[in-house]
Protein backbone atom coordinates (compact mmCIF):
# COMPACT_ATOMS: atom_id res chain seq x y z
CA UNK A 1 0.00 0.00 0.00
CA UNK A 2 2.93 2.34 0.63
CA UNK A 3 3.72 2.92 -3.07
CA UNK A 4 0.14 4.13 -3.63
CA UNK A 5 0.42 6.49 -0.65
CA UNK A 6 3.70 7.83 -2.00
CA UNK A 7 2.13 8.44 -5.39
CA UNK A 8 -0.80 10.31 -3.86
CA UNK A 9 1.64 12.43 -1.78
CA UNK A 10 3.66 13.34 -4.87
CA UNK A 11 0.52 14.38 -6.71
CA UNK A 12 -0.54 16.46 -3.70
CA UNK A 13 2.69 18.44 -3.45
CA UNK A 14 2.63 18.92 -7.22
CA UNK A 15 -0.67 20.79 -7.26
CA UNK A 16 -0.93 22.24 -3.74
CA UNK A 17 1.35 25.22 -4.41
CA UNK A 18 -0.21 26.38 -7.69
CA UNK A 19 -1.79 29.82 -7.81
CA UNK A 20 -4.03 31.77 -10.12
CA UNK A 21 -1.70 32.66 -12.97
CA UNK A 22 -3.84 35.63 -14.02
CA UNK A 23 -2.84 37.54 -10.87
CA UNK A 24 0.91 36.98 -11.09
CA UNK A 25 3.18 39.98 -11.74
CA UNK A 26 6.28 37.77 -11.77
CA UNK A 27 8.71 38.34 -14.64
CA UNK A 28 11.89 36.28 -14.99
CA UNK A 29 14.38 38.10 -17.22
CA UNK A 30 17.63 36.28 -16.41
CA UNK A 31 18.97 32.92 -15.24
CA UNK A 32 22.19 31.92 -13.45
CA UNK A 33 25.01 31.44 -15.97
CA UNK A 34 28.16 31.86 -13.85
CA UNK A 35 30.80 29.13 -14.06
CA UNK A 36 30.54 26.92 -10.98
CA UNK A 37 26.78 27.34 -10.52
CA UNK A 38 25.37 23.98 -9.37
CA UNK A 39 21.91 22.40 -9.18
CA UNK A 40 21.23 19.16 -7.27
CA UNK A 41 18.03 17.21 -7.99
CA UNK A 42 16.19 14.25 -6.48
CA UNK A 43 14.53 11.90 -8.97
CA UNK A 44 11.59 9.64 -8.09
CA UNK A 45 10.37 7.25 -10.80
CA UNK A 46 7.14 5.31 -10.22
CA UNK A 47 6.43 2.44 -12.61
CA UNK A 48 2.88 1.08 -12.60
CA UNK A 49 2.51 -2.36 -14.20
CA UNK A 50 -0.95 -2.90 -15.70
CA UNK A 51 -2.61 -6.29 -15.88
CA UNK A 52 -2.99 -6.25 -19.67
CA UNK A 53 -3.42 -3.99 -22.67
CA UNK A 54 -7.18 -4.22 -22.17
CA UNK A 55 -7.13 -3.38 -18.48
CA UNK A 56 -6.21 -0.40 -16.32
CA UNK A 57 -5.81 -2.59 -13.24
CA UNK A 58 -2.44 -1.97 -11.54
CA UNK A 59 -0.84 -5.26 -10.46
CA UNK A 60 2.57 -3.99 -9.35
CA UNK A 61 4.31 -0.73 -8.53
CA UNK A 62 8.06 -0.16 -8.56
CA UNK A 63 9.67 2.97 -7.14
CA UNK A 64 13.25 4.05 -7.80
CA UNK A 65 15.12 7.06 -6.46
CA UNK A 66 18.17 8.75 -7.92
CA UNK A 67 20.15 11.94 -7.49
CA UNK A 68 21.63 14.14 -10.20
CA UNK A 69 23.92 17.14 -10.28
CA UNK A 70 24.12 19.76 -13.03
CA UNK A 71 26.82 22.41 -13.01
CA UNK A 72 28.35 25.00 -15.32
CA UNK A 73 31.86 23.72 -15.93
CA UNK A 74 33.47 26.39 -18.10
CA UNK A 75 33.20 28.92 -20.91
CA UNK A 76 34.04 27.89 -24.46
CA UNK A 77 33.56 28.99 -28.07
CA UNK A 78 31.78 27.02 -30.79
CA UNK A 79 32.27 27.59 -34.52
CA UNK A 80 34.86 30.30 -33.72
CA UNK A 81 32.16 32.86 -32.95
CA UNK A 82 29.54 31.52 -30.53
CA UNK A 83 30.23 31.98 -26.81
CA UNK A 84 28.63 29.17 -24.81
CA UNK A 85 28.75 27.55 -21.39
CA UNK A 86 29.62 23.90 -20.92
CA UNK A 87 26.96 22.31 -18.71
CA UNK A 88 27.81 19.01 -17.02
CA UNK A 89 25.10 16.56 -16.00
CA UNK A 90 25.87 13.67 -13.68
CA UNK A 91 23.39 11.15 -12.31
CA UNK A 92 23.92 8.46 -9.68
CA UNK A 93 21.76 5.39 -10.24
CA UNK A 94 22.14 2.31 -8.02
CA UNK A 95 25.84 2.97 -7.50
CA UNK A 96 26.56 3.70 -11.17
CA UNK A 97 27.50 7.20 -12.28
CA UNK A 98 26.63 8.55 -15.73
CA UNK A 99 27.92 11.86 -17.06
CA UNK A 100 27.08 13.96 -20.13
CA UNK A 101 27.71 17.52 -21.25
CA UNK A 102 25.79 20.13 -23.23
CA UNK A 103 26.44 23.58 -24.69
CA UNK A 104 24.10 26.40 -23.71
CA UNK A 105 23.93 30.16 -23.95
CA UNK A 106 21.62 33.04 -23.07
CA UNK A 107 20.31 35.47 -25.67
CA UNK A 108 17.73 38.22 -25.48
CA UNK A 109 15.20 35.54 -26.49
CA UNK A 110 15.98 32.91 -23.86
CA UNK A 111 18.13 29.95 -22.86
CA UNK A 112 19.34 27.93 -25.86
CA UNK A 113 21.06 24.57 -26.19
CA UNK A 114 23.28 23.88 -29.21
CA UNK A 115 23.40 20.50 -30.93
CA UNK A 116 25.81 19.87 -33.82
CA UNK A 117 27.29 17.09 -35.90
CA UNK A 118 29.59 16.82 -38.93
CA UNK A 119 28.87 15.10 -42.24
CA UNK A 120 31.46 15.22 -45.02
CA UNK A 121 33.32 17.99 -43.17
CA UNK A 122 30.16 20.10 -43.07
CA UNK A 123 28.91 21.16 -39.62
CA UNK A 124 25.15 20.88 -39.11
CA UNK A 125 23.65 22.74 -36.18
CA UNK A 126 20.34 22.68 -34.30
CA UNK A 127 19.24 25.12 -31.63
CA UNK A 128 16.73 24.23 -28.89
CA UNK A 129 15.13 26.89 -26.70
CA UNK A 130 14.63 25.57 -23.15
CA UNK A 131 12.99 28.71 -21.87
CA UNK A 132 11.87 32.05 -23.30
CA UNK A 133 13.03 35.29 -21.72
CA UNK A 134 11.63 37.47 -20.38
CA UNK A 135 9.28 34.86 -18.93
CA UNK A 136 5.85 36.01 -17.80
CA UNK A 137 2.36 34.58 -17.28
CA UNK A 138 1.56 35.16 -20.97
CA UNK A 139 4.71 33.54 -22.41
CA UNK A 140 4.40 31.10 -25.29
CA UNK A 141 7.20 30.02 -27.62
CA UNK A 142 8.56 27.45 -30.04
CA UNK A 143 11.45 25.32 -28.81
CA UNK A 144 13.01 25.12 -32.25
CA UNK A 145 14.74 27.88 -34.19
CA UNK A 146 12.90 28.89 -37.38
CA UNK A 147 10.15 26.37 -36.68
CA UNK A 148 6.48 26.33 -35.81
CA UNK A 149 6.83 23.14 -33.75
CA UNK A 150 7.52 22.31 -30.13
CA UNK A 151 5.36 25.03 -28.60
CA UNK A 152 5.47 25.58 -24.85
CA UNK A 153 3.30 27.80 -22.70
CA UNK A 154 3.16 29.13 -19.14
CA UNK A 155 0.03 27.67 -17.55
CA UNK A 156 0.22 28.66 -13.88
CA UNK A 157 2.17 30.44 -11.16
CA UNK A 158 3.65 28.56 -8.19
CA UNK A 159 5.73 28.94 -5.04
CA UNK A 160 8.72 26.70 -4.42
CA UNK A 161 10.69 26.51 -1.17
CA UNK A 162 14.37 25.55 -1.00
CA UNK A 163 16.59 25.69 2.09
CA UNK A 164 14.09 27.91 3.89
CA UNK A 165 13.80 30.42 1.04
CA UNK A 166 10.67 30.79 -1.08
CA UNK A 167 10.90 31.29 -4.85
CA UNK A 168 8.14 32.25 -7.25
CA UNK A 169 8.09 30.18 -10.41
CA UNK A 170 6.09 29.43 -13.53
CA UNK A 171 4.68 26.04 -14.49
CA UNK A 172 5.27 25.35 -18.19
CA UNK A 173 3.62 22.71 -20.36
CA UNK A 174 4.24 21.53 -23.90
CA UNK A 175 1.37 21.98 -26.31
CA UNK A 176 2.17 18.68 -28.04
CA UNK A 177 3.21 15.13 -27.14
CA UNK A 178 6.26 13.41 -28.59
CA UNK A 179 7.81 9.95 -28.80
CA UNK A 180 9.49 10.34 -25.41
CA UNK A 181 6.66 11.53 -23.17
CA UNK A 182 2.87 11.56 -23.22
CA UNK A 183 2.54 14.54 -20.90
CA UNK A 184 4.55 16.56 -18.43
CA UNK A 185 5.56 19.98 -17.19
CA UNK A 186 8.51 21.96 -15.87
CA UNK A 187 8.75 24.78 -13.34
CA UNK A 188 11.26 27.63 -13.66
CA UNK A 189 12.21 30.33 -11.18
CA UNK A 190 14.97 32.95 -11.10
CA UNK A 191 17.42 30.16 -10.14
CA UNK A 192 16.47 27.95 -13.08
CA UNK A 193 14.62 24.63 -13.22
CA UNK A 194 13.12 23.73 -9.83
CA UNK A 195 10.64 20.96 -10.69
CA UNK A 196 9.90 18.68 -13.61
CA UNK A 197 7.46 15.86 -14.27
CA UNK A 198 6.96 13.59 -17.26
CA UNK A 199 4.90 10.48 -17.93
CA UNK A 200 5.04 7.77 -20.57
CA UNK A 201 2.99 4.65 -21.25
CA UNK A 202 4.96 1.88 -22.92
CA UNK A 203 5.48 -1.90 -22.96
CA UNK A 204 7.40 -4.14 -20.59
CA UNK A 205 8.43 -7.78 -20.86
CA UNK A 206 9.15 -8.19 -17.15
CA UNK A 207 8.02 -11.38 -15.44
CA UNK A 208 5.32 -11.34 -12.79
CA UNK A 209 2.60 -13.71 -11.66
CA UNK A 210 4.76 -16.76 -12.40
CA UNK A 211 4.90 -16.33 -16.17
CA UNK A 212 6.44 -14.17 -18.84
CA UNK A 213 4.08 -11.41 -19.85
CA UNK A 214 4.37 -8.50 -22.19
CA UNK A 215 2.25 -5.85 -20.55
CA UNK A 216 1.82 -2.06 -20.48
CA UNK A 217 3.52 0.10 -17.90
CA UNK A 218 3.01 3.74 -16.96
CA UNK A 219 6.23 5.45 -15.92
CA UNK A 220 5.94 8.72 -13.97
CA UNK A 221 9.13 10.64 -13.17
CA UNK A 222 9.28 13.50 -10.65
CA UNK A 223 12.40 15.69 -10.49
CA UNK A 224 12.80 18.20 -7.62
CA UNK A 225 15.58 20.67 -6.88
CA UNK A 226 17.07 19.98 -3.43
CA UNK A 227 20.17 22.23 -3.46
CA UNK A 228 21.47 25.21 -5.39
CA UNK A 229 24.76 27.03 -5.00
Amino acid sequence: MKPFIGLIFLLFITVSCEKDNNHSNLIIDKLPMEVGTTWVYDWVTITQHLESYNSNKVVKIDTTRMKSTTWIEKDTILFDTLDVKVFRFEILNDGFKESTKSFRYLSTEGLWEVFYYTIDDIIHTHFFKHIALPLSRKSKWSSYENSDGGFKKVVSHMDFELNGKKYECFKIESLHSDSYIDNGYSCYSEIGLVKEYFSKKSSSSLTYGGSDNSHPVIVDTYITLVDFY
